[in-house]
């Protein structure tokens, strides 16, 4: 609830992350002018939140604000918005005398904003009702380059509230970037390609080496009629058999498969085409083309997009000045071109009959899609894999538009293989083939790709299973297991310690014995750093461990805490309890909206569902039907 008191002449200190909390002691303590009873410190969200009480800081949060209920609400206008406003676009660059180059560049790049842009809407929106409902006397901040940060200085000036922004010092902002940071570090060694990256670039010998192995490999298959490409591969895991399938292909029709493949791919991602004998190009389209840009020309096209994603009347003018440097589009354009030209080179000389589109939504494909397209070869877009459940949360809302408005999407596949029935009727519903509905196919998701075969085998041998896993683990037989996984770098220690605090005060308060928390830190992740940065490693009911399988360990659960992984999904469809931590209220994510999960935003209500489920029956919790996913997801190789 929100305290009872006049907001009118007090100063409210906004809080935005954790590390902020040790500046605003630091800043009260130095400030003593600053009467404390004049001040509300306001916490961004419930993890912000937590951590004030800890350290035993009065304070309210936006949520008592704005409730969850509103601020859905905003997030579905926000969403809803941004596709008006690209259909909007669209039309006007069509319409304007901008170069269809620039309109081909927009095209291919417009999914790549949608979430930056969404971001802005939403905190647009949310911050105005923030400021609707309250009017402090001065609004103090920290200040850091974060949308949200950026979109509250915007709205403070809209609303012509005072409002002071303090700097952080060179020290701390070091410390809270390793920080941010150290997850990403944490890779295992054969995923470090990313820190080499930038060596590689001006690595020479590395460049010649691919150029001559590239005009090798292209001379062997030139002049081939049965040549299929596969683009833009940053090989997923999910990704890698499926693609290996296709490009194998059918032994009665055989074909001749070309993979494009990322530059930054480390040699281990290549080793699955290697050992197939599957021919894969690294493109280096940074030279070979002149990327002067003719800056009038570009000019008319900023000044046509920054007018319709950021009109005067509804947004400060700084959003549309910023805009082109905060999306770095002038580079983005640059680097459309260079790509543009050596594909459309590449496609000309080995005059392909298929093209696969992996990923149709990034920049990378989209442009390989463009170019495959202009040349008459047949496309097939696929994104059968766990992207689609953000994409799915931007379909849904745009059921309200208006039914004869549809979503203007001028480059489009031949056949779009997507994941599950709601996303194809998503695509229909949205006029994306103007009729064509028979071309969006719903094949299933590379990530159940035989999936039921292997729970069928799992709850078969269900008790083995559960013994197993206890032996793997080195805990006792009849012990009890919460299980946790995470996102892969997102708030990757942040999660761990607060789960393990909450478990660790219930198991003491209610004295249970041989029950254990097992953190499984993403297979991307460093189990190491997981460990060092644990305040409660060293309990022997935590346990941090990555090496094992996932589903018998699911199997022996009791119920599995997420804060965003597919394992989510797989855990639900094998009749699991899954507790959403969703402190953060993230709204992309459409499936975890199903009743089926037991969202938490706040440590009373995760300590709450955690006792519920280890005290009461298995088989009166959250009883799952697998209708619930089918419209979102089927497995690649039989229907649910």
């Amino acid at each position: 609830m929100i305290p009872n008191f006049d907001f009118k002449n007090r100063q409210i200190f906004v809080i935005f992350n954790q590390p902020e909390i040790l500046l605003l002691k630091r800043f009260l303590k130095k400030n003593r002018f600053f009467n404390s009873a004049d001040i509300t410190v306001v916490a961004y969200n419930k993890l912000v939140s937590h951590y004030l009480i800890k350290e035993k800081i009065n304070h309210i949060c936006f949520g008592d604000l704005v409730d969850s209920q509103k601020e859905q609400e905003i997030s579905h206008q926000a969403t809803t918005l941004l596709w008006q406003r690209l259909n909007s676009t669209l039309t006007a660059l069509h319409s304007s005398s901008i170069d269809q180059d620039l309109i081909n560049f927009f095209d291919c790049l417009k999914f790549e904003l949608m979430l930056p842009l969404q971001q802005i809407y939403f905190y647009q929106l949310y911050f105005s009702e923030v400021f609707r409902r309250i009017k402090p006397g001065l609004v103090i901040y920290y200040q850091n380059h974060s949308v949200p940060i950026l979109v509250l200085a915007q709205q403070l000036k809209q609303e012509q509230l005072r409002y002071a922004e303090l700097s952080i010092n060179r020290f701390f902002s070091i410390v809270s970037t390793i920080k941010r940071f150290l997850p990403l570090l944490g890779r295992e060694k054969n995923h470090y390609q990313f820190v080499v990256d930038f060596f590689n670039r001006y690595n020479f010998f590395k460049r010649i080496y691919r150029f001559y192995k590239s005009r090798r490999l292209l001379a062997r298959i030139e002049g081939r009629t049965d040549i299929a490409t596969f683009s833009f591969i940053r090989f997923r895991p999910e990704i890698k058999e499926y693609l290996l399938n296709l490009a194998l292909g059918d032994k009665s029709k055989p074909q001749t498969a070309l993979v494009l493949a990322s530059s930054h791919l480390s040699k281990s991602d290549c080793l699955p085409l290697l050992k197939s004998k599957i021919p894969y190009l690294q493109p280096d389209f940074s030279g070979g083309l002149d990327s002067t840009i003719d800056q009038n020309r570009f000019s008319l096209f900023l000044k046509t997009v920054k007018e319709q994603f950021f009109p005067k009347d509804a947004f400060p003018e700084f959003f549309a000045e910023s805009f082109p440097y905060l999306f770095n589009l002038e580079n983005k354009y640059q680097t459309y071109r260079l790509a543009f030209q050596y594909f459309n080179d590449l496609f000309n000389r080995l005059k392909p009959v298929l093209h696969y589109c992996a990923e149709e939504f990034s920049f990378m494909s989209r442009i390989n899609l463009l170019v495959a397209k202009n040349q008459g070869v047949k496309t097939i877009g696929f994104s059968i894999n766990s992207d689609q459940l953000m994409y799915a949360a931007y379909f849904e809302p745009l059921i309200d538009l208006n039914g004869s408005e549809g979503i203007k999407n001028f480059i489009l596949p031949d056949e779009i293989w997507v994941a599950g029935k709601l996303i194809k009727s998503a695509y229909q519903r949205l006029k994306f083939f103007s009729g064509a509905d028979a071309n969006v196919l719903a094949k299933g998701s590379f990530k159940l790709k035989d999936f039921y075969q292997k729970r069928l085998d799992i709850i078969a041998a269900k008790e083995q299973a559960r013994e197993n896993i206890l032996s793997k683990l080195k805990l006792p037989q009849g012990s009890k297991l919460i299980l946790y996984t995470g996102r892969r770098f997102s708030l990757s220690f942040v999660y761990p310690n607060l789960l393990a605090e909450v478990f660790l005060k219930l198991k003491n308060k209610y004295h249970w014995q041989n029950v254990y928390l097992i953190i499984k830190p993403h297979p991307l992740e460093f189990n190491f750093l997981y460990f060092i940065t644990n305040h409660y490693r060293f309990n022997p009911n935590i346990k941090i461990v990555k090496n094992f399988e996932i589903y018998p360990a699911i199997i022996a659960s009791e119920a599995l805490v997420t804060n965003f992984s597919f394992t989510a999904i797989e855990a639900a469809l094998l009749n699991k309890p899954v507790i959403l931590l969703d402190f953060l209220h993230n709204h992309q994510f459409s499936i975890y909206h199903q009743p089926i999960f037991k969202k938490v935003d706040n440590v009373e209500a995760l300590a709450l569902t955690i006792k519920e489920i280890l005290m009461a029956d298995q088989a009166d919790l959250f009883r799952i039907k697998e209708t619930d996913l089918s419209h979102y997801f089927s497995p690649l190789n039989s229907p649910l």
